[in-house]
């Protein structure tokens, strides 16, 4: 992929459109690099049936010690969290470079969400809602929102929290290969709005889910060999 500055920032624009014709000669030359850029996979998923709840997982906090001041429990040893769903409109699978977006979008209350890990319980989050991103957008809203910026070479997604109403959770990165699912809490008091690169914008009800991985084929970017 060849891009062009056209625009303001052009942070991925490495290229400036009057020279064009220089520098499609210097493609043809080869004097370019070339960068892999992976992108994120989401599916947007309703009408599906969770046959153990989060309750059900032990949490990580002592026995007897209650986690309510933060508002999210972390859990381990959970067991696997069995999906039942039809399959997606093909409609509802968006590709993205940066990364997802899901927020509180105009309602007052905050997110109530869930994540799942390969189908296991991870944790909740109560706040204005959460960005995973791929390694290219590790530089964008994420870091922004205090996540660390990552090589776009690392096969990864970030999980970051925005405002969270709580102490203990922090940005995340999670391995290529792993599914990860973000889900409305049934409980919410409200639902959620998801966009994906900042465009296509639609409502995330109470139940719904998006699933998420890295896609397999990466996007090759080129830019100017210093």
């Amino acid at each position: 992929m060849m891009s062009f500055h056209v625009g303001s920032l052009g942070f991925l624009t490495h290229f400036v459109y009057e020279n064009y014709q220089q520098d499609i000669r210097r493609v043809i030359e080869g004097n370019v690099s070339l960068t892999l850029r992976h992108r994120l996979q989401c599916v947007f998923k309703t009408d599906y049936e969770v046959v153990e709840t989060a309750e059900d997982a032990c949490p990580v906090s002592p026995p007897g010690k209650s986690d309510s001041m933060n508002g999210t429990t972390l859990l381990f040893n959970a067991k696997p969290k069995l999906f039942s769903s039809t399959s997606a409109d093909p409609d509802s699978v968006q590709l993205v470079m940066n990364e997802l977006v899901v927020d509180r979008g105009p309602h007052p209350y905050l997110c109530n969400l869930e994540l799942y890990c390969n189908g296991r319980f991870m944790t909740s989050v109560q706040g204005d809602g959460i960005i995973i991103s791929t390694p290219t957008g590790s530089t964008a809203y994420s870091l922004a929102a205090g996540a660390s910026m990552v090589h776009p070479s690392v096969s990864c997604m970030v999980i970051t929290p925005i405002c969270p109403h709580s102490l203990s959770f922090r940005p995340t990165v999670l391995p290529a290969g792993v599914e990860m699912t973000v889900r409305v809490a049934a409980n919410s008091r409200n639902s959620a709005w998801a966009a994906y690169d900042g465009r296509n914008r639609r409502e995330i009800k109470q139940g719904d889910r998006l699933v998420l991985s890295l896609l397999r084929y990466v996007r090759t970017c080129m830019s100017c060999r210093t």
